[in-house]
């Protein structure tokens, strides 16, 4: 571009534009140091109440000063007939291609990245300045690695007028909070939920929130329906899975009050898988990613390995387990760790066995002892003469009768005590065939919800569990939105050994294709012909799967038209899919 000035700044190249503005790489001429010109849009500047509110905005964020935002230099002023901010320069890329760049599969790695955001936030929140439009591509990381949350403000100046034309300056709607979408008025919990999604997004490379269409995304993320992080990265943890759960709560009351209480519960979960300073291990991490995470990897293995050793030793078999199942996932190709995991759980198994063992014993003999105490009192009713109770009004004598009727009383009184055995004798029965609850061992072969005679009891769960049920026949329904369900009849015997129930999955869901083409089109997906593309606005095409994800190619012809360049997408198992063949 050829070389401009505004005032002493001048613009060398554009760097970025977005709806609002456009960003130059530019030269402040009196210092001689690089800086970024973002440089309001004439139509935007034409809008008073706009301008004013940028004027606003660039004042407050011009008063922040944290080591993770990126620093305002100069405004323009609020009565120039160009609107424009001057900020540090940052030599660098965007979180959104660090992501991509890095294979972030340890998870406390993306919760190191998401703490140093989380510093920037509270520093603002504490400013009393709201973001409101955070996003991968608004944080950016300097080639020393340094953290820059930029982009402050912008979303809050936006109205329902510019939101059709200008809606860019949202950024990415999978980021956006419930109460955005539904236009309530924004505070720091909506850049606290937000948080949450690049939290997700970074330990799992997957949005919390997708759907084919703007409508069905803002649904789903007011709803506040998610995957299981589990499902796409085992090394997640129990406390990693509460913290994503408390920062994406639909309701803002129920998220996290402040930046400042999220950054306490990451400094925890770091701290116990050994990362006592997490300003230092991000600086080691962001000087060499993957070296990084390989020594993390094997210290957080041999932090796992100690725990479950010390937890066996002092008898802890479930805390053995938890820290066994995430070893597992770290390094499925343990087979010695494998079998220690069985054997724990067959101990597991045994040692629940014996309690039943010594609570039935305690149950017969308070049982013993209750019919013995029941027929003691029964010998001595029948042993003792029956006697008249005294009358209190007249000082009769004793009735002459009394001792004549005693002798037939014994003798009607006989049939009473074997009616007392016969009924206990019949309670005894009667306790043995009751229902007895046993604990079953259920190996999941993957991450589902369970369903025992129709009823959700367990959900997405993984691995060996255990699961309370009562003896008798059960219906076992196991789901996973990736795979097809699985269902079995399990019986469960009153006592005796019980046989681990094994819950494989080996058929994945198809995925579901809806491809929207001129009229009379016919799709073709990877060379098979599907039928008309209509008939799949109403029922989606099924593509079979073999994996998780797969790449296609879709075709469409149209008669008396020239050919339509294919289009590839890749459909996940389980999912909608969408191509849209009317648009180029």
């Amino acid at each position: 571009m050829e070389a401009r000035s505004l005032g002493k700044y001048e613009l060398i190249e554009e760097v970025g534009q977005g709806g609002m503005s456009v960003v130059y790489r530019g030269r402040d001429t009196v210092l001689g140091r690089e800086v970024a010109i973002k440089v309001m849009h004439p139509f935007m500047a034409q809008k008073s109440d706009a301008k004013q509110r940028f004027y606003r905005e660039a004042m407050a964020v011009a008063k922040l000063s944290h080591p993770n935002i990126l620093e305002i230099y100069d405004y323009s002023g609020e009565t120039a007939e160009q609107a424009y901010i001057v900020m540090e320069f940052i030599r660098g890329e965007t979180l959104s291609s660090f992501a991509s760049r890095v294979n972030l599969t340890l998870p406390e790695l993306g919760f190191l990245v998401i703490r140093a955001l989380a510093l920037a936030l509270a520093h603002a929140h504490e400013q009393g300045i709201i973001h409101r439009d955070l996003k991968p591509e608004n944080v950016m990381i300097r080639r020393d690695g340094q953290l820059k949350l930029m982009d402050f403000g912008i979303a809050q100046m936006i109205d329902a007028d510019t939101l059709t034309t200008t809606g860019a300056l949202l950024g990415s709607p999978a980021h956006m909070s419930p109460e955005l979408i539904e236009g309530e008025i924004c505070d720091i919990r909506s850049d606290i939920f937000s948080t949450g999604t690049i939290l997700y997004w970074l330990i799992t490379r997957r949005l919390p929130f997708t759907a084919p269409t703007a409508p069905a995304l803002f649904k789903r993320i007011v709803d506040g329906n998610f995957d299981d992080p589990r499902m796409h990265n085992p090394l997640v943890t129990q406390g990693m899975l509460r913290i994503l759960h408390k920062l994406m709560k639909k309701r803002r009351d129920e998220r996290y009050p402040n930046a400042r209480a999220f950054i306490a519960d990451i400094d925890q979960e770091l701290r116990l898988s050994g990362i006592d300073s997490p300003e230092t291990a991000l600086s080691d991490m962001m000087k060499n990613p993957a070296a990084y995470q390989a020594h993390m990897t094997s210290e957080i293995a041999k932090r796992l390995r100690t725990a479950g050793d010390d937890a066996y030793k002092k008898n802890d078999l479930p805390g053995a387990l938890a820290a066994y199942d995430r070893l597992l996932n770290l390094d499925p190709n343990d087979g010695l760790l494998r079998e220690k995991v069985l054997a724990i759980g067959k101990k597991q198994r045994r040692m629940k066995r014996l309690k039943r063992m010594v609570k039935s014993l305690e149950l017969g003999a308070a049982f013993c002892v209750s019919l013995g105490g029941v027929a003691l009192a029964g010998w001595q009713y029948l042993s003792d003469p029956l006697s008249e109770p005294p009358i209190v009004e007249e000082a009769a004598p004793q009735p002459k009768f009394v001792s004549t009727v005693m002798r037939p009383q014994e003798s009607a009184e006989e049939p009473k005590k074997s009616e007392a055995a016969v009924a206990a004798a019949a309670a005894a029965k009667e306790a043995a065939q009751k229902v007895v609850p046993r604990e079953v061992e259920l190996r999941l072969q993957r991450f589902c919800s369970i369903y025992i005679d129709g009823e959700l009891v367990r959900k997405d769960v993984q691995g060996p569990i255990q699961q309370t049920l009562d003896s008798g026949e059960h219906e076992l329904r196991a789901e996973n939105p990736f795979m097809e369900p699985v269902t079995r009849k399990i019986a469960i015997p009153p006592e005796g050994p019980i046989e681990p129930v094994i819950v494989n999955f080996d058929r994945f869901r198809p995925a579901r294709l809806r491809v929207l083409a001129p009229q009379g089109a016919q799709v073709i997906v990877d060379g098979e012909a599907r039928g008309p593309a209509s008939a799949s606005e109403q029922a989606p095409f099924l593509v079979p799967m073999q994996s998780g994800d797969r790449k296609i190619e879709v075709k469409v012809v149209v008669p008396g038209q020239p050919d339509i360049k294919p289009k590839q997408r890749v459909v996940q198992a389980g999912r909608p899919a969408e191509v849209d063949f009317r648009i180029d």
